[in-house]
């Protein structure tokens, strides 16, 4: 049985602004990328971490230079 779902957000200002910021942040990062000759050599290490963490969640046995 699955672990039960978090409470419900309780919306106030400290969260919004929160998002906001959150927000601004990551379109500021869009920006940056879009200025980049080739992006993905930067997303590429993400792309890889995320998927040597996805195998270690799934129990599978891969290393990065496996990903």
């Amino acid at each position: 049985m699955p672990a039960p779902l978090p409470p419900r957000l309780t919306w106030n200002l400290r969260l919004v602004l929160l998002l906001d910021e959150a927000s601004r942040a990551l379109g500021e990062l869009a920006g940056l990328l879009r200025r980049l000759p080739n992006p993905y050599l930067f997303i590429r290490p993400f792309i890889r971490k995320e998927a040597g963490l996805s195998s270690w969640i799934e129990g599978t046995q891969a290393d990065l230079l496996d990903v």
